[in-house]
């Protein structure tokens, strides 16, 4: 059976209509989804980078010893979750000694106790060449650091670099007030199962002011601000209100 004209024209309307609804519909839908990527970016974004307010305490001591050799100790427990609990709590113990003028390599082993979000603990021998240069007013001095962590769990052991650069300026003041500025970086030569990803691991600035103390003044009480930021499948932003004492013996 032929269709009469007015028929097709009809058929043709309708279908002609019935495309254009199903092109607004599908159209909606691709706006709402859209929508919904954009939100959900958002968020993904967001959550990237977590932040807490945290509070460090160093306490480091170096020693003296005959023949150029120096001894090294340290504690250093830090709060987090805004200060209000007892994250972590490191201990160092190193020997070093002086082959040239401000320069000496060390050996040491830290521990490091993990109690939050659960108990763990890390052990972390390590290499370091420090050098230290001063000139009239200003103290200038590189770190560099080779860690071993055997971390609680997993293996293989995590390697680790780093390297700290810091500048010590002593303000011409009547009062013994310095300056303080160094950043620090991390990173990662291998990888380990849900564990450190070779890569880029963080960095720390920080900026503050030092009370200069001793004889010679050599010894210092820093306070300041310390900037952490942590890469990781979440990454993490730390503002830290940062305190050491040095002292030489």
């Amino acid at each position: 059976m032929i269709a009469r004209p007015d028929e097709m024209r009809f058929m043709k309307m309708k279908t002609f209509w019935a495309d254009m609804a199903a092109d607004w519909v599908q159209t909606q839908h691709m706006k709402k989804l859209f929508f919904a990527l954009l939100v959900l970016v958002s968020l993904q974004v967001r959550a990237r980078v977590v932040s807490d307010n945290q509070g460090w305490m160093n306490l480091n001591a170096f020693i003296s010893a005959p023949r150029d050799w120096q001894f090294y100790l340290e504690v250093q427990p830090r709060f987090i979750e805004q200060r209000h609990d007892l994250g972590i709590t490191l201990y160092r113990a190193a020997v070093g000694r002086t082959v040239a003028p401000g320069l000496s390599v060390w050996l040491g082993y830290g521990f490091i106790e993990y109690s939050h979000p659960q108990d763990s603990y890390e052990d972390r021998p390590f290499l370091q060449l420090l050098h230290t240069h001063a000139f009239e007013k200003f103290k200038l001095t590189n770190r560099t650091r080779w860690e071993g962590r055997f971390l609680q769990n997993h293996t293989p052991p995590s390697s680790r670099f780093r390297h700290l650069l810091r500048l010590q300026w002593r303000t011409p003041l009547a009062v013994p007030i310095a300056v303080v500025v160094w950043d620090e970086w991390f990173w990662n030569s291998n990888s380990i199962k849900a564990g450190p990803q070779e890569g880029f691991d963080q960095n720390r600035a920080f900026v503050g002011m030092g009370w200069l103390f001793g004889e010679e003044e050599k010894n210092i009480i820093e306070l300041g601000y310390m900037n952490q930021y942590v890469n990781g499948a979440v990454d993490r932003r730390n503002h830290v209100l940062a305190g050491q004492l040095t002292v030489r013996y």
